[in-house]
């Protein structure tokens, strides 16, 4: 039971919200005197202590919290660079599909003008082997022009109403032509000729 002296022990606070702190309880003993109790941890370490332990603590956290915040950036960077790399990634893959179906077309385009380039040539041999075997023929009383004789053509030679013969043109035939020779000398009337000849038929 407490006595009218006893009494709380106050010492001034270091907190300006508080007027001072109890660090010890003083009493009076019934024989006289009186005894000091102090409260644990009133010496001011012990608060001292949890002062600090927040401090450090509240600055653990605002640290944690600053990580936490290049985390989410550096996170929010990775997804946009791993958005970008799989844009590129895609548009790089359309731009080869694209590329390979031009370059298919192309071989595509190439090989069918190849075939109509051989079909070109195929006509062509066949157009030049018919005009070969058409050997023509010419119904005039004057020889055909050399531009138009062609080898084996015929020449029918009139005479009025009449075929006064028919000749063959020869194009191995020495004709008209000229061969330099040890006694061939040039005059005022030596004309170089093509070679060939006509082959007459009488009729």
């Amino acid at each position: 039971m407490t006595r009218s002296k006893d009494k709380f022990l106050v010492r001034e606070s270091k907190d300006v919200n508080l007027a001072g702190e109890i660090w010890a309880l003083e009493l009076d003993k019934v024989d006289g005197g009186s005894v000091v109790y102090g409260i644990a941890g009133a010496d001011g370490k012990a608060e001292a202590s949890r002062k600090e332990a927040e401090t450090k603590r509240a600055s653990a956290e605002a640290a944690r919290a600053a990580a936490e915040a290049k985390r989410v950036s550096a996170e929010s960077e990775r997804a946009a660079k791993d958005t970008s790399r799989d844009a590129a990634t895609s548009a790089a893959n359309s731009a080869a599909s694209a590329a390979n179906s031009a370059a298919q077309s192309a071989n595509a385009n190439a090989a069918t003008a190849h075939e109509q380039a051989n079909a070109a040539k195929s006509a062509a041999e066949q157009a030049n082997a018919a005009a070969r075997l058409a050997k023509p023929y010419f119904i005039q009383s004057s020889e055909p022009p050399y531009a138009d004789r062609v080898n084996g053509c015929a020449w029918m030679q009139t005479d009025g109403s009449r075929i006064a013969s028919i000749n063959r043109w020869d194009a191995s035939l020495q004709g008209a032509a000229l061969f330099p020779q040890a006694s061939t000398y040039p005059q005022s009337t030596t004309y170089p000729a093509p070679k060939g000849a006509w082959s007459k038929f009488s009729v």
